[in-house]
């Protein structure tokens, strides 16, 4: 486990520096959110000595205070409207460019994972994936990510995005398939 939740100014200014960082990089618009049930998370690399990256979670309320209901109506999927558990919005998925690997790419989602389970208890993340990593989650990695339409163009930021649904693991064994499917689309070994 390598994640840690952002509470103060310095660790939120680490978060920026990482999150906005990547956004400049695909010329993206960096928005901030200040809501209620907003969680950042910085994730450090195995060694613990490095922040490498980060993941934003804001309790997903169909809406205006939606991050991604202005781009594609979530409220309206069956899958959505299916859910029991909380449900959270993800944003900011970014590793820094410079620290950019598998290991840390699959320290990043495995943290992300951890978190929906263990802290958050959520079945369910609703996101906006640029195209080309949509491309490794579901083809390069297998893992249980569901794209709602071909890539639509969005406004703000200029780009095209993927609507979709990210399942999260309940058990551990489901962890441990997800983890070793990671591995293998990565092409390395789970990390220890």
């Amino acid at each position: 486990m390598s994640y840690h939740l952002v509470k103060t100014t310095e660790e939120q200014a680490i978060f920026d520096d990482i999150a906005q960082g990547a956004w400049r990089g695909q010329g993206w618009l960096y928005d901030e959110v200040k809501r209620d049930g907003l969680y950042r998370y910085l994730i450090s690399d195995r060694a613990g000595t490095n922040f490498i990256g980060t993941f934003e979670l804001l309790h997903y309320v169909p809406g205006a205070d939606s991050l991604t209901e202005r781009d594609y109506p979530f409220h309206k999927e069956p899958e959505v409207l299916r859910q029991t558990r909380p449900i959270y919005e993800l944003d900011k998925l970014a590793v820094r460019e410079e620290l950019r690997s598998n290991e840390n790419l699959f320290t990043l989602l495995q943290d992300l994972m951890l978190v929906g389970k263990n802290e958050l208890k959520t079945d369910l993340f609703l996101t906006l994936v640029s195209p080309y990593l949509f491309g490794i989650l579901t083809q390069g990695m297998n893992l249980p990510v569901a794209g709602l339409t071909e890539p639509l163009h969005c406004d703000e930021s200029d780009a095209y995005f993927v609507p979709a649904l990210c399942y999260v693991p309940q058990t551990e064994n489901d962890l441990e398939v997800m983890y070793q499917s990671m591995a293998d689309g990565l092409k390395m070994k789970i990390p220890q």
